[in-house]
C-alpha cells in the first residue's frame, strides 16, 4: 500500500451503494446516519451480524490506488461507536477453495461508553493459511444484544502493518473514557482468563467451565496453530483468552462434527455400551446402552443441532440417503473431494441401500499395525482408480463391539473389500436443518 493506510468512511456508502456492499444481517437493521452505517439489533440475540464484501469494496473504492492483493492488508481498524459493551469481530476464509479451508476471526472489545473508539482486527496471521483472503467477511458487531441495541461504524481503515494499526488505535483511543471497572460482563460471552495466551480448546466459549477443555496454551499463535493441527482429528480450535476463534484446521462445521463424534464415541466406550439396534434415538435417550455406525453418525449430528431426526431408533443406516437429501446436505460425486465431517456411506447390498456408515476424519500415514499392505498410500488428488482401497484415514465409526471399544478415531485403510464407496454427503447448516445455524454462518 502506497500510504501506511487508507481510510474508507462509511458515508461514501449511499443508500444506493449501501446495498452492493453490505449483505442482509441476522438479527440486524442496517440504516444510514450521519456518521455513517448504522446497525441495530432487531431482538435479543446471541449472535448479530452484517455481511460486508470488504475486498471488493477495498478494490471498489481504492481504484487505481488499490492494493495489487489483499494479501497486503495487514489489519483492519473499525472506527464505531456504541452505547453498550460487546465485540466487534472480521470473520475471514483463507486458502485454496480445492483444499481444506480454514476460517479465522479477529476482532477487540467495545467499551461502549458512547465515544468513538478505534477496534483493531489483525489479519497479520494469515500466511499461516497460505493463502489470500477471500471476499466473504463478517463484523459480528457484540456477543449479546437485546432489541434496540445499536452500533454506528464510521469508517475502516486498512493497514499493510499491524503493529501500525495497534499503535494507531491505542493513540486515538486515549480520548476514549475508560472502561467501567463496575459493569457485569454480558451475559453468553466466554469466561475471561487472567492469563494472556493462545488456547488450543474444543469449545472456545467455555474454556473454563468445560472439563478438560483445554489442551495446553502456547505463548504465540504459530505455535499454537501447529499443535492445534497435530491433534486435527479431534476437532480442536486455537482461541485467545476471551473465547475468539483464531484458527480452526478446517471449517467450524466440521471441526464441531469431529469433536462431536469423538465424544460419542468415548461416552459408549466409557459406558459400556454394545452393538446394536437402539430402540430410540441415542441422541435422544440412550438409556439402553446400544449404539451402531448409524447411530453414532445421527447421535453426533443431533448434539449440532441437526434435530429434525426420527424419535424411534434414528436414523437408520438405509435411510440415511434419503434423510441426507431432505436435510439438503452436500452430495459428493468425486472422491477426491472428502473433506474432515463427511459421512461415508458404503457397502451397497442388492436391493441399493448402503449397509454401513462412518464419519471420515481426514487421511493419515499407513498405520504400523498393518505391516503386511503396500507401504505406498494412493494420492487423494488421483483420479479414481483401485489404488484407491489403498487410502489411508481417520474413521469414526461405531459399526461393532470390537469398533466400540477401540479408540477412536482410528488409522485404517479407507476402504477395502467390500467397503467400496456408495454414496458421500457432507453436513451443511441452514435456517431449515439446524438449531445452531447462526454458529456455522
Amino acid at each position: 500500500m502506497k500510504d501506511s493506510f487508507f481510510e474508507i468512511h462509511m458515508d461514501y456508502f449511499a443508500p444506493g451503494l449501501r446495498s452492493d456492499f453490505f449483505g442482509e444481517g441476522q438479527d440486524t437493521v442496517v440504516s444510514y446516519d450521519e456518521d455513517g452505517l448504522r446497525f441495530t439489533a432487531s431482538r435479543d440475540s446471541r449472535d448479530p451480524y452484517v455481511r460486508f464484501e470488504a475486498v471488493r469494496m477495498m478494490d471498489f473504492v481504492l481504484k487505481e490506488s488499490a492494493p495489487e492483493d489483499a494479501d497486503e492488508l495487514g489489519a483492519l481498524v473499525l472506527k464505531v461507536r456504541a452505547a453498550h459493551p460487546g465485540f466487534c469481530e472480521v470473520y475471514f476464509t483463507c486458502g485454496d477453495i480445492r483444499v481444506p479451508t480454514p476460517r479465522a476471526s479477529a476482532g477487540c472489545m467495545v467499551y461502549g461508553t458512547g465515544d468513538w473508539e478505534y477496534v483493531v482486527c489483525d489479519l497479520s496471521a494469515k500466511e499461516l493459511w497460505q493463502g489470500t483472503l477471500t471476499d466473504a467477511f463478517r463484523l459480528d458487531w457484540s456477543g449479546y444484544v437485546r432489541a434496540g441495541d445499536s452500533m454506528v461504524l464510521s469508517s475502516v481503515l486498512l493497514f499493510a502493518d499491524a503493529a501500525e494499526a495497534r499503535a494507531y488505535a491505542e493513540e486515538m483511543n486515549k480520548a476514549r473514557r475508560p472502561y467501567p471497572a463496575a459493569d457485569e460482563p454480558e451475559p453468553e460471552t466466554a469466561e475471561v482468563l487472567t492469563h494472556r495466551a493462545y488456547y488450543v480448546c474444543l469449545r472456545e466459549k467455555r474454556l473454563i467451565s468445560a472439563p478438560h477443555n483445554i489442551l495446553t496454551s502456547c505463548g504465540t499463535l504459530r505455535d499454537a496453530v501447529r499443535v492445534c493441527d497435530s491433534v486435527r482429528m479431534l476437532g480442536y480450535r486455537v482461541c485467545d483468552e476471551a473465547g475468539n476463534v483464531l484458527y480452526t484446521p478446517y471449517s467450524l462445521l466440521e471441526c464441531d462434527v469431529l469433536r462431536e463424534a469423538r465424544y460419542v464415541t468415548e461416552y459408549v466406550r466409557a459406558h459400556g455400551f454394545r452393538y446394536g439396534d437402539a430402540p430410540i434415538n441415542p441422541g435422544i435417550d440412550n438409556r439402553a446402552g446400544l449404539v451402531s455406525c448409524d447411530r453414532l453418525v445421527c447421535w453426533a449430528l443431533y448434539r449440532l443441532g441437526f434435530v429434525d431426526q426420527p424419535f424411534t431408533q434414528g436414523v437408520v443406516v438405509s435411510a440415511f440417503p434419503a434423510w441426507c437429501r431432505r436435510m439438503g446436505f452436500e452430495q459428493l460425486t468425486d472422491i477426491r473431494s472428502l473433506r474432515p465431517g463427511d459421512i461415508m456411506l458404503v457397502r451397497a447390498n442388492p436391493k441399493g441401500y448402503p449397509e454401513h456408515t462412518f464419519l471420515f476424519a481426514g487421511y493419515t500415514d499407513k498405520p504400523d499395525a498393518e505391516p503386511g499392505y503396500p507401504i505406498r498410500a494412493a494420492d487423494p488428488a488421483a483420479p479414481w482408480d483401485p489404488s484407491v482401497r489403498e487410502l489411508y484415514a481417520y474413521r469414526y465409526d461405531c459399526g461393532s463391539d470390537e469398533r466400540i471399544r477401540a479408540v477412536q478415531p482410528t488409522a485404517e485403510r479407507l476402504f477395502s473389500g467390500a467397503n467400496l464407496p456408495f454414496e458421500l454427503f457432507r453436513p451443511a447448516a441452514t435456517p431449515e436443518n439446524c438449531v445452531n445455524w447462526k454458529r456455522y454462518q
